[in-house]
């Protein structure tokens, strides 16, 4: 039916208030779904990147989206997206550090800490937890 939205690979969700995000991997897409309602509209398309894991802050102010190298930023009202840490590279690694000095080896799961100050990724393939403070961006 015209009114059922579809998704390609779903990978990652979040929920913030009414409202549930979803990383729809294969199509590169973040979408909104109104819980009360389904209805679903895009926040916005990660072309150039292999989106996973998604989290939001209480207030949902931002969404934080894992890449294969990456953490990006993303405002849910306008779509605008960032890098909040790690490269804009296909070449993963173990690098602590601010901004784009940081490596992660496809980070997955993510949970913003008690707070909202900092937040928990599982960096897959390094086998290990990273923790992000954001008032330092590393």
């Amino acid at each position: 039916a015209a009114d059922v939205a579809l998704f390609d690979s779903p990978a990652g969700i979040c929920v913030s208030g009414g409202l549930l995000y979803v990383v729809d991997s294969a199509s590169r897409g973040i979408r909104r779904v109104e819980i009360a309602t389904g209805l679903t509209s895009t926040v916005t398309f990660l072309y150039g990147y292999e989106p996973k894991g998604i989290a939001t802050p209480p207030g949902n102010t931002q969404l934080y989206v894992s890449t294969s190298t990456s953490i990006l930023r993303i405002n849910p009202s306008t779509g605008d997206v960032s890098t909040l840490i790690g490269g804009n590279t296909d070449q993963g690694g173990l690098w602590d550090g601010e901004g784009s000095d940081a490596r992660f080896f496809y980070p997955t799961l993510m949970h913003i800490e008690a707070g909202g100050r900092s937040m928990l990724v599982s960096d897959k393939y390094n086998h290990c937890f990273r923790r992000i403070h954001f008032e330092q961006g590393a």
